[in-house]
């Protein structure tokens, strides 16, 4: 065989060796992603509609039996937690009111909206809050 033929020869060999470890490069990339995406916890929002009544007042804001924070009127606050179940709890003036929350995901968002019924003639002020889906 001539030098050139085996030049030839070697140089094909050559590519095909790196063809192949691009592919077996590429294959592997595909077949196990590398999540370079952290996951995100799970998010409870807390909001206080707008309202006169009550509005000097804040609201006091418990998550799992631990106070998170306070809410004046028209205002919402975001609280990371871990998944599962969580309770939220809210309080005005000795008034308070649970709300339970079913699994959270991780990632997952739900909304609750605490708000003030005042007193009427029948019956007596109402601190509720309650799951916004």
């Amino acid at each position: 065989m001539s030098t050139e033929v085996i030049a030839a020869v070697v140089g094909s060999i050559g590519v095909i060796v790196v063809a192949i470890i691009g592919l077996i490069r590429r294959k592997s990339s595909i077949s196990s992603p590398q999540s370079t995406e952290k996951s995100r916890p799970a998010e409870i929002i807390v909001e206080r509609k707008w309202q006169l009544t009550g509005s000097a007042l804040s609201l006091s804001v418990y998550i799992d039996q631990a106070r998170v924070g306070y809410l004046r009127t028209g205002e919402y606050k975001t609280f990371r937690v871990s998944s599962g179940n969580h309770s939220v709890y809210v309080e005005m003036s000795g008034d308070g009111a649970t709300c339970n929350l079913p699994f959270l995901e991780e990632g997952e968002t739900k909304t609750v909206t605490a708000f003030y019924i005042p007193a009427g003639m029948f019956y007596d002020a109402v601190l509720t809050v309650k799951p916004k889906f």
